[in-house]
């Protein structure tokens, strides 16, 4: 059911799930910071404003900037020139390179930059591709540290890059355990090649990513995924359209089964996947 702006409602907290097997809380990334595998989920890529819901135009630098979550586990926080989706997108044409077979080096995965080019709908030129060095050099010297009350474990995305000027070839070696986790998950070749085909839909790109890390339901208020896919939106009621659309952009795909705004003013997305009455939904809190 496709709501429009004017049912825009105060938002609220979102249900607890006391009281409701259907419901439960979201679980953190990791137990204890130690949990190397779990730290590197594609959540902390896919589910945080690490990497916004916008293309940027210009780059800010930061340095132990708080990355928003919806975990209370642990903190983490980031240091470098800050990403956008379209540093996501050359991540993941990457990640999808590394687990699809592609040429590897004694330095890494062989990545064609004019491949990468093609992968996001553009053109090759010196330009473009420098723009897509531009983004592999940022994901190579972002900082992320994550931490708990114990532990603490610092990586970063992309570990070192080679660079071919006469192939126009770069050997990306891209961090063993965040490799390792999209290698565990269920079909993240197709989720990968779903998204790249989405253009330069940020929002809906961001969105897509949070549903096929939640595969079934999942519901969030729309001040919590305003906090989390980092939107620039001016105010809550222009954020709550541009969701709408990009929500109905991806339904219109089959890229979720559907979704809509419940009693309570929280949204609640489907997945394409088929949803038991015992499935649990996810609750971003």
């Amino acid at each position: 059911m496709f709501h429009s702006a004017s049912s825009f409602q105060n938002d609220r907290d979102p249900l607890s799930g006391s009281g409701s097997p259907f419901y439960s809380s979201h679980t953190g990334i990791h137990r204890g910071a130690g949990s190397v595998n779990t730290i590197c989920s594609p959540s902390l890529l896919l589910c945080s404003d690490l990497f916004p819901a916008y293309l940027a135009r210009r780059r800010q630098s930061v340095r132990d900037y708080p990355i928003e979550t919806p975990h209370n586990s642990c903190e983490i926080h980031f240091s470098g020139e800050r990403f956008d989706q379209r540093d996501l997108d050359i991540l993941l044409f990457c990640i999808s390179c590394a687990l699809g077979g592609a040429t590897k080096s004694g330095i890494g995965t062989v990545i064609d930059l004019n491949q990468a080019l093609a992968s996001i709908g553009k053109q090759p030129s010196y330009a473009a591709r420098g723009r897509i060095k531009s983004c592999l050099y940022r994901l190579e010297q972002g900082l992320i540290m994550v931490k708990d009350e114990r532990c603490s474990y610092t990586m970063r995305l992309i570990n070192s890059i080679f660079e071919d000027t006469h192939t126009r070839r770069c050997h990306v070696e891209i961090n063993e355990d965040l490799l390792a986790a999209f290698k565990a998950s269920q079909s993240p070749l197709p989720y990968i090649q779903e998204r790249l085909g989405l253009g330069d839909q940020a929002l809906a790109k961001w969105l897509h990513g949070v549903s096929w890390v939640n595969r079934g339901y999942f519901l969030i208020s729309v001040r919590k995924l305003f906090k989390l896919c980092g939107s620039r939106a001016r105010s809550l009621r222009s954020f709550y359209d541009e969701t709408a659309l990009a929500l109905s952009a991806l339904g219109e795909m089959g890229l979720i089964s559907g979704w809509e705004r419940n009693n309570e003013g929280r949204i609640v997305v489907r997945g394409r996947e088929k949803t038991s009455p015992d499935k649990k939904c996810r609750i971003y809190v």
